[in-house]
């Protein structure tokens, strides 16, 4: 259950508090979300939005999915996703996302989602920079579905625990035929990389039923990962 919310329409990297661990706990959640947006101006009651939710949710065992991105505010109150840096000079790109995922780690989060920073070789430097906290991509805007497999695939290989992809499936007119896709092209990363196969089943993603760890921290996650 994700405890933090914005809205478009007005201050978007502005995260607040809409729900309370307790509330995550009576609805039969498996874990809990906040999310915070380093960089934006509201970054520091970001930040101890996060840290406070992970000591109520360890009060009661449950996990903490930190969406960490970078995310600043431009001048005409449009997000500041920071694209063109990613294109432009992806070092520096990826440095900011490693900023972004420590800073969760260091506050204790128990998985981290993230934006993916182009390729493998900068991507491994954001998995190492989370000391072995599962790091997982966000799909960010629709793209067709070779374009999306792929980013989820050098993810892995990158060594990624797993995909978090909203719109990328749920904005398709048809998305199962593409988790199945998805679902096996990542099968097949993982066996490359010597995983055992997923923990869940594609309708378990679907429907959010809990998985062996007591959390559902992606679309697919290797059960390898789950039992670290």
């Amino acid at each position: 259950m994700n405890l933090s919310a914005s809205t478009t329409m007005m201050e978007h990297t502005r995260k607040v508090l809409v729900g309370s661990v307790r509330d995550a706990i009576s609805g039969g959640a498996d874990a809990v979300a906040c999310h915070v947006n380093l960089t934006s101006p509201y970054e520091t009651e970001q930040l101890e939005m996060l840290s406070r939710r992970v000591d109520e949710a360890q009060a009661y065992g449950l996990p903490v999915v930190a969406f960490a991105y970078p995310r600043g505010r431009q001048s005409d109150g449009t997000d500041q996703n920071y694209t063109t840096l990613r294109t432009q000079d992806p070092d520096k790109f990826a440095e900011l996302v490693r900023h972004c995922v420590r800073v969760a780690v260091e506050l204790g989060a128990s998985i981290v989602k993230t934006v993916y920073t182009g390729s493998a070789e900068t991507f491994g430097s954001v998995v190492d920079s989370a000391m072995g906290v599962p790091v997982l991509i966000a799909g960010e805007k629709l793209t067709d579905e070779e374009e999306a497999i792929v980013k989820a695939q050098t993810a892995v290989r990158a060594g990624a625990a797993g995909v978090a992809y909203g719109r990328q499936i749920f904005a398709r007119p048809d998305p199962i035929p593409f988790l199945r896709k998805l679902r096996s092209a990542l099968d097949d990363q993982w066996t490359g990389a010597g995983y055992d196969s997923p923990a869940t089943s594609m309708a378990d993603a679907v429907i959010g039923s809990p998985t062996e760890a007591g959390f559902l921290p992606a679309v697919t996650v290797p059960a390898a990962i789950l039992r670290s």
